[in-house]
This record gives C-alpha cells, sequence and structure tokens, in this order.
C-alpha cells in the first residue's frame, strides 16, 4: 500500500512524470480504448458476474454474513 501511495503521490507532484506515463500510454494503446495499438483483455472465460452479494444473518454466534454457492439459492 506504501508503495502504491507513493507512486500517487509522485504523479501528483511531478509534472515530468506524468507526461512520461500519458506517452507510454498512448504509445503503447494508441490513445486507450479504441485506440490503434488497443488489445482488449485477454480472457479465455465468460467474467464470473453471477456471483450474489453476502447475505447478513444473525447466527447463536452474532451478526454475521453468508454467500451462498448455488447462484440460484434462496
Amino acid at each position: 500500500a506504501k508503495t502504491i501511495a507513493l507512486a500517487a503521490l509522485r504523479l501528483l507532484e511531478d509534472k515530468a512524470a506524468r507526461d512520461a506515463a500519458m506517452d507510454e500510454f498512448v504509445a503503447r494503446t494508441g490513445g486507450g480504448i479504441g485506440g490503434s495499438n488497443w488489445l482488449a483483455p485477454l480472457c479465455d472465460y465468460e467474467p464470473p458476474i453471477h456471483f450474489r452479494w453476502p447475505e447478513y444473518v444473525i447466527t447463536p454466534r452474532g451478526r454475521d454474513w453468508w454467500i451462498p454457492s448455488n447462484p440460484q439459492a434462496a
């Protein structure tokens, strides 16, 4: 976390570093999504969007959460 925070702080404070990062981004992607060199993420599977949010329950131990393993459960 400290490394990421310091890298972000450096980019906020150092215009030359920001410009270098943007130049590299444009060179690698052609300008971002839809750019001349853009490569979409190379996932070879469907995204796992069917998982449910946790359900919060009261148990003898107190308040807890539970995630059903079956997407159609409950």
